[in-house]
């Protein structure tokens, strides 16, 4: 072979390829975000539901009445505001919880729970 050394350059620039090919990882740990509050809604199987004006694809989800009702306040109170928030999860809940079930609007393609807000 009169080129070798372009042959082990074609063979690691297909490898490097490859390997950026697949999907991320889907398990958020701890995450923070920074946006508006939009909406947030009471669901009938014991979730709430929080949106924020720049996220259309994602949903935020709470069980705990108490953080729902600060975060109802919080808009009320500071409307326009930006806040922080801190969520986990992988965009689908596990089916045992409230938050599972929580949107079936084809627009909404990950549910995440939401753990603070400031």
């Amino acid at each position: 072979m009169k080129y070798p050394f372009v042959f082990v350059i074609a063979i690691v620039i297909a490898a490097l390829m490859a390997s950026c090919g697949g999907s991320s990882p889907r398990y958020t740990r701890n995450s923070l975000g920074t946006d508006y509050l939009f909406s947030v809604d009471q669901r009938g199987n014991g979730a709430y539901g929080v949106w924020f004006r720049n996220d259309s694809i994602a949903v935020y989800c709470t069980t705990n009445t108490d953080f729902y009702n600060g975060i109802k306040t919080m808009m009320e109170t500071y409307p326009g505001v930006p806040v922080k928030f801190n969520y986990h999860g992988d965009g689908s809940p596990v089916s045992s919880s409230p938050c599972a079930n929580i949107e079936s609007s084809s627009t909404v393609s990950a549910t995440f729970e939401l753990d603070d807000i400031s």
